[in-house]
């Protein structure tokens, strides 16, 4: 369960780093920043410790997610559709005594997810994931009793996202991004 939420985590974090400018009457060259590396350090758990290496590709869209905790290796490698919706992310772990391939399938209606299909070499699971608009709040239905939900403001940002007792709440200062 530790690693869905790690992967949940890398894949959540494509929607914070969307960001833009409002604009002004000047005309204004907006350079653009891109993060390629987070590290990560829990003093409490410092098995978990490491950094994550982000790659992009020709339309600054993130490719692919490489979380390295040493000797673990996380690959996630992420395939967009033409309208710019993640379709899959092909989750890659690579540790001592286990080397699997994960495939993660998104399914959307009008625009926004509705079903995660999971293919593994343990089997293939269906994720019922339901959206709420006026709280702006995705349900993941995984079949358990935990709460497991992620929310968004007016802008589209990521607000909350609670999945199996794990919870992050972000503030964005009223900025996009």
């Amino acid at each position: 369960m530790k690693n869905i939420k790690h992967i949940l985590i890398l894949f959540l974090s494509i929607f914070i780093f969307s960001c833009n400018n409002d604009d002004d009457s000047q005309p204004v060259v907006a350079k653009e920043y891109f993060p390629t590396k987070i590290t990560t350090s829990y003093p409490t758990y410092p098995s978990g410790n490491g950094e994550t290496n982000i790659l992009y590709d020709n339309q600054n869209r993130i490719s692919k997610l490489v979380y390295i905790n040493d000797p673990n290796t996380f690959t996630l490698d992420l395939t967009y559709s033409t309208a710019n919706l993640v379709t899959s992310i092909l989750v890659t772990k690579n540790t001592p005594t286990v080397n699997t391939v994960t495939n993660y399938i998104f399914s959307y209606t009008n625009n926004f997810v509705s079903q995660l299909i999971k293919s593994s070499p343990s089997g293939i699971e269906s994720f019922d994931i339901l959206y709420n608009a006026p709280t702006k709040t995705y349900t993941i239905d995984d079949g358990t009793t935990a709460p497991n939900y992620f929310t968004y403001n007016n802008d589209g940002n990521l607000n909350e996202f609670v999945f199996d007792g794990l919870s992050l709440s972000l503030n964005h200062n009223g900025n996009k991004g």
